[in-house]
């Protein structure tokens, strides 16, 4: 077999294609639901970020029943007060009416007008903007209100300040055992209401934060968890509620399933250990189902990992002389899946993490073909045969069709010299079923010591974006910045960037036509050379990449792309220490600073060693470390690394500085439930 083709057998890589909302998924006038209050003290709203597992199963009823009615505004008694509304919502609880919400709902936004009841009606002069449609994993909007209106023959005002992001998605499970996939929005909301009494003012401060998590299709939210504070004269109560729908055991959809979508041949020169790891805190099972070559399957194998372990299987103890050509795994979403590749002979391993969702549209950054090749293995995963193919994006466009015949469960390899023997600026694959692909990018066969590398498809994501790192000028690396209009249309964006330490600098705006590509090195984009990082807004039709290279040698790019993924924790599997070293670039996005730590892991899950990184890093700067510095090498382990703010993070793997040609690439975290 050629050796190209088998280093293809080695990679796999995230596609996510989570939920979204749209105008579609929200209500119309005569619909309703019924939720139930329940038992807040143990509903706890978990973490966020992506592929996530909320679990709600133990939720028992512990009081009345709420019910929303949605009605006509003209059939409410407060309709006159509203002209500018077209839906209305009528809560209810045990049967007796709380009162009206009233809303602006169009295929472009979600904004509420105000609220009606028997003693107060509030209509917002400046109205308050809840979504603008589609909302997706990262969508941030925050906005302001304002009303001035009369309560018990009194005059009051209010301001209102809130913030709505969608900072989850992934599988929430109800009581009854069935499971849903969802994207969770998470609302901030602070209104003050400054009454006048007999000339004195008297203010109400009430701030509400509240977890809500939607299946797309049931239109109603699943799950509603909130926590209020109220302030008036100086006397503060805390409540916590939570309503949840009694969907019982009814309507379940399919459970995530997770794809690792290639094994290498046992022949291959190649060969892959998968690791499993229960992130979870209890004992959990999992079950592989290995799948051959021409998409049928073998038994599967049951596992079963203690909390916080590490188990480490070879292909040959777990498919013995079986020719397995990727597998899929299911079961609790505590336990992860990572293939670990590595050549026969001396080489470095390549971390690539399971996939959960499906795609048809795949783009990703070539690398420098005088040091790397660049390949591709992808499944279909559909129901009939799927037509693939490929075009150069950024250049003349030069589409070519790979197949028309690739079978539902086969896979399809290829490397991307036999099709562009000059590598195009951006390379975009295309499915007609729903597949599952992974990119390859890898030393030249023959090279000693080997390296191989997972290159992540481009991401389209929403809300404030980040680009973690940009190197120091003079340090040994080189950054290229990547962007292409993914759109039909002009699109433009605004770069915020930043010094090290946080301190924001000048918005540089940058607009591109459709279907545009644009590469720009540092030095251009930020001749200052003070530039650490920087945040994106604007168009998320515009897709942002950096490539990095060292600047002193011949090498090969990693490439990382755009995140709004904040989260609290990374782990990641460290590489070999005698090939490569593992590092780390964070940037603290939260408010305030962040004390950053990190752990070494062992396979069972018990801490070997902790590491206080940095007690107080600022808000908006940015975190480098080398863990070869801080931990010795242990088999199996993992790192953790921990922020107490949210933060975007970007681990990069490589060859030791100073080495010809120098391997550069990007090492992608193990999903967390």
């Amino acid at each position: 077999m050629n050796k190209v083709l088998c280093f293809l057998l080695l990679s796999s890589i995230y596609v996510f294609a989570q939920p979204v909302l749209n105008r579609s998924n929200l209500w119309v006038a005569g619909e309703s639901y019924s939720l139930v209050r329940g038992n807040a003290a143990v509903a706890m709203e978990g973490p966020s970020g992506a592929s996530k597992t909320w679990d709600f199963s133990h939720l028992t009823a512990d009081g009345v029943s709420r019910t929303i009615d949605f009605v006509n505004v003209g059939d409410t008694p407060y309709a006159t007060s509203f002209p500018d509304a077209n839906l209305a919502q009528r809560d209810s609880d045990g049967g007796s009416e709380i009162g009206y919400t009233y809303w602006k709902l169009d295929n472009s936004e979600f904004v509420l007008i105000g609220v009606g009841a028997p003693d107060i009606i509030v209509h917002y002069s400046d109205t308050q903007k809840i979504f603008t449609f589609p909302v997706s994993f990262g969508f941030d909007l925050q906005d302001t209100a304002a009303a001035t209106y009369t309560s018990q023959g009194a005059t009051a005002n209010r301001t209102v300040t809130s913030q709505t992001t969608a900072d989850g998605y992934g599988t929430v499970i109800m009581p009854g055992g069935s499971s849903y996939q969802v994207l969770r929005i998470k609302s901030i909301q602070k209104i003050t209401d400054t009454i006048s009494v007999s000339g004195f003012s008297v203010v109400t401060k009430t701030d509400t934060t509240s977890y809500v998590y939607y299946e797309p299709s049931l239109k109603h939210p699943l799950v509603n968890i909130s926590y209020v504070t109220n302030e008036t004269l100086g006397q503060i109560t805390n409540t916590k509620t939570v309503f949840f729908r009694n969907v019982g055991g009814s309507n379940p959809p399919p459970t995530t399933t997770k794809v690792i979508p290639h094994i290498t041949s046992p022949t291959g020169g190649f060969q892959t250990t998968l690791l499993l790891r229960n992130n979870g805190n209890t004992s959990q099972s999992v079950s592989l189902t290995p799948y051959l070559s021409d998409g049928s399957t073998l038994p599967d194998i049951a596992q079963t990992l203690g909390s916080g372990e590490v188990s480490a299987l070879s292909q040959s103890a777990l498919f013995g002389g079986n020719s397995v050509s990727y597998l899929t795994m299911s079961g609790d979403d505590s336990v992860s899946i990572t293939s670990a590749y590595r050549a026969v002979g001396e080489g470095a391993t390549c971390h690539v993490q399971q996939q959960t969702e499906t795609g048809t549209v795949f783009r990703v950054y070539p690398g420098e073909p005088d040091v790397v090749f660049d390949g591709m293995a992808l499944v279909n995963l559909g129901n009939a045969n799927t037509t693939l193919k490929a075009k150069a994006l950024g250049t003349t466009s030069n589409e070519i069709t790979l197949t028309t015949t690739l079978a539902p469960h086969q896979k399809y390899l290829l490397v991307f010299d036999s099709i562009f023997p000059q590598p195009p600026p951006l390379i975009e694959i295309t499915s007609t079923q729903p597949a599952s692909a992974v990119f390859l990018r890898g030393s030249r066969p023959g090279t000693e010591p080997g390296y191989l590398y997972v290159t992540e498809p481009q991401r389209s994501v929403s809300g404030t974006r980040w680009l973690p790192h940009v190197t120091k000028p003079g340090a040994g690396f080189n950054t290229t910045l990547l962007f292409h209009n993914t759109g039909n249309a002009a699109a433009a964006i605004n770069l915020t960037p930043y010094t090290a330490e946080g301190v924001a600098q000048t918005p540089i705006p940058i607009g591109l036509n459709a279907g545009q590509v644009l590469s720009m090195d540092q030095a251009t984009l930020f001749p200052s050379g003070t530039v650490s990082h920087f945040s994106i807004s604007g168009d998320t039709a515009i897709a942002v990449s950096a490539g990095y290279k060292a600047s002193t040698t011949t090498g090969a790019s990693a490439h990382f792309h755009q995140t709004a993924d904040a989260q609290n924790e990374f782990l990641i599997y460290p590489g070999e220490r005698s090939l490569v070293f593992d590092g780390l670039a964070l940037v603290n996005t939260g408010t305030a600073p962040s004390a950053i730590a990190a752990d070494l892991i062992g396979a069972n899950g018990l801490i070997i060693a902790q590491a206080d990184i940095n007690p107080a890093l600022a808000a908006k700067a940015k975190q480098l470390v080398v863990f070869d510095s801080l931990f010795p090498e242990t088999p199996n382990a993992t790192i953790r690394v921990r922020s107490t703010q949210k933060a975007v993070a970007v681990f990069l793997r490589g060859n030791p500085v100073g080495s010809n040609p120098a391997y550069l690439y990007t090492n992608p975290s193990i999903p967390q439930p």
